[in-house]
């Protein structure tokens, strides 16, 4: 970890592999290989995120207010969100997808697919109950098959 300022919250869970550079604030659960950096403007990911193998959240561009990451959000393999782009609670950016700079992504957002359609899902209780489930799936998962970055 690199990070000039790094605030971990409860329940967070950060694999040894994970880069953290910069102004840091995190809430969630980090897979191995995922990259938050901070360049210019702090980084702010709420709680009970998942942030998937190779997943780069970077802001190199704006100083304030930087990014901003909502709550209970899935960034899936290899996806990226790029300036200062903020979003919102409940979103899923696809494997490989990306944000485009500095964009606003509203609440149940899904990026998906090639062309990096989006579209709003509706709220639904049984999504939101099969996130948490993975959450503790994972916070139980990972430390057994990873060395985990001490977060206290």
């Amino acid at each position: 970890i690199h990070a000039r300022k790094l605030v971990v919250g409860p329940g967070a869970l950060v694999c040894q592999e994970a880069h953290l550079t910069g102004n840091v604030s995190i809430g969630c659960v980090l897979h191995p290989k995922c990259s938050i950096i901070a360049d210019v403007g702090p980084i702010v990911i709420g709680r009970n995120n998942i942030l998937e193998e190779g997943v780069v959240i970077i802001n190199r561009w704006a100083i304030l207010p930087g990014a901003k990451i909502g709550n209970r959000n899935t960034f899936e393999a290899r996806s990226r969100v790029v300036g200062a782009t903020t979003v919102g609670s409940h979103c899923v950016v696809g494997i490989g997808c990306q944000t485009e700079p500095d964009e606003t992504m509203p609440d149940f957002t899904v990026i998906y697919g090639d062309r990096l359609d989006r579209r709003i899902c509706k709220p639904d209780a049984a999504h939101a109950a099969l996130h948490l489930k993975h959450l503790e799936y994972l916070r139980d998962m990972l430390p057994k098959f990873n060395h985990m970055r001490p977060v206290a």
